[in-house]
């Protein structure tokens, strides 16, 4: 477990640090749910970085998640994003977990500028 969490980590120190500098990240909290368990789905509390806080835009993902009653309770994923002005959904792939990753929550996101009257 320690082996396979040290590159994950690694991976998302980088990608925080590059990825800030281009766009406005911003963060997302929620709940997710786990596919291709060997047992039922598994549930869990996510943190993600998004690649842009623009509302109604498919953007790109990067989180951490802590699901319950496993025995290796951590994950890493990679996925997309949408966001609106309030509610969030991702997708994605959990690399230490292997299996599809679903997630619902709230991100911080840019006031849409109002058009000219």
């Amino acid at each position: 477990m320690k082996k396979k969490l040290l590159p994950c980590v690694s991976a998302l120190c980088l990608s925080l640090s590059t990825v800030g500098a281009s766009a406005d990240t911003t963060l997302f909290a929620g709940i997710n749910i786990l596919f291709g368990d060997v047992r039922s789905p598994s549930y869990g509390v996510t943190v993600k970085v998004l690649s842009n806080n623009t509302p109604e835009e498919v953007v790109a993902s990067l989180g951490a998640s802590y699901y319950f009653g496993k025995a290796d309770p951590f994950g890493f994923d990679l996925g997309a994003a949408y966001s609106t002005s309030d509610i969030s959904v991702a997708l994605g792939y959990d690399l230490l977990q292997g299996g599809l990753v679903a997630a619902i929550g709230t991100a911080k996101t840019a006031k849409k500028a109002k058009a000219p009257e």
